[in-house]
């Protein structure tokens, strides 16, 4: 890109952050219950956009022709450090908003607001070079800042998986969740671009300008996203967390139970719910009388395995029945009566758990006839 579009790219960059934040700033987060969060991180994320465009703009206008000096980095690394803190606590407001404290967001502005003033004060006092030595130092502690945020948030990501997956059928998380894992992607990358502003060089930094404009765009677009998802995944992050502290009933695992009467968990098992493709975990445990927490502990401890994983050897099993009582019955019609919403998903599993393909084992059943 040429250095002469400096001016025009500055312009339409700053121009896209700006209206980024005002379209955060009016869409409306509704009142409900487990929303508070989302509501500050939408306004943070929305502040973020108009500062960072505000400065994009100011920048063009005392600084056309992209001049690098040290208070130009200097105020980059500066503004790299909120940045980062806004990014993945709103990031984690998505998957494990109860880990996000007021008093942890606070400590950690604190300590930047500190290093900000280091930094500045390292600039205006000391000679050129001990400043150069401190701005280093702050580089690392920047970059010992992202580690610690990429490492923070892949753990929780990983337990948010777990919890919606404990919670949800399977193709429901595969097909309308997975793209959350990119909105810290995309903080990340905004982070390590950041950091080539450092080195100074206006051919490289023209970039990076546009690049940021197009990740908060971005971002902004995955985060209105998932509020259009919070129903399905609130329930989750939510009800979970506030059953773990009902007390148990004092039947065992709260089954209820009597002589001479089977529980309601056997009789469901009896019925074959688990082929119900429509019924939600959470349905599932209030029919036979349980928290989702008590069920899944049920499951861990009396079965010996997690119930996702014993409901779909189930549904394994009886698509294994049907093909071999109704050999004639297509591939399409056993997915379904086998409880299966998705083909491919039915086609993974059963290789996963008979060590064979759904080819293989019909022509296998087809030689037996």
């Amino acid at each position: 890109m040429n250095i002469g579009n400096y001016p025009l790219v500055m312009f339409a960059s700053a121009t896209c952050l700006l209206l980024t934040a005002m379209i955060l700033f009016a869409v409306r987060v509704p009142s409900d219950r487990g929303k508070n969060k989302l509501r500050i991180a939408k306004y943070s994320l929305a502040i973020a956009s108009l500062v960072l465009g505000a400065v994009n703009m100011v920048q063009l206008f005392v600084d056309p022709r992209a001049t690098i000096t040290d208070l130009s980095r200097c105020m980059t690394l500066i503004l790299c450090y909120p940045q980062a803190l806004l990014f993945t606590m709103t990031a984690m407001v998505l998957i494990r908003p109860s880990v996000v404290t007021m008093r942890g967001v606070w400590l950690q502005v604190a300590a930047i607001a500190c290093a900000d003033a280091l930094l500045l004060a390292a600039f205006f006092t000391l000679p050129r070079q001990w400043f150069l030595g401190v701005f280093i130092i702050g580089i690392v502690g920047y970059v010992l800042q992202l580690f610690f945020y990429t490492r923070w948030y892949m753990a929780h990501y990983r337990a948010f998986l777990r919890q919606i997956e404990a919670y949800y059928e399977e193709d429901e998380i595969d097909r309308r969740l997975r793209w959350i894992v990119f909105i810290f992607w995309s903080a990340l990358t905004i982070g390590v671009v950041i950091m080539v502003m450092f080195v100074g060089m206006p051919e490289i930094d023209i970039w990076v300008t546009p690049l940021l404009a197009v990740l908060y765009a971005s971002y902004a677009v995955w985060f209105i996203n998932y509020l259009l998802e919070t129903p399905l995944i609130l329930p989750a992050l939510y009800d979970d967390a506030t059953e773990e502290a009902e007390p148990m009933a004092s039947t065992a695992f709260g089954i209820e139970s009597t002589s001479g009467t089977k529980s309601r968990l056997e009789q469901w098992i009896d019925e074959k719910g688990y082929l119900r493709s429509e019924q939600s975990i959470k349905e599932i445990a209030a029919e036979v009388g349980m928290s989702i927490v008590q069920l899944h502990q049920h499951f861990r401890d009396v079965v010996g395995e997690e119930f996702r994983t014993w409901r779909i050897r189930k549904r394994i099993e009886e698509s294994i029945q049907l093909m071999d009582d109704h050999p004639e019955y297509p591939t399409s019609q056993i997915v379904q009566m086998a409880g299966f919403k998705d083909r491919s998903y039915f086609y993974l599993q059963f290789q996963r758990f008979t060590g064979m393909t759904v080819q293989d084992y019909r022509e296998q059943n087809l030689s037996k006839h």
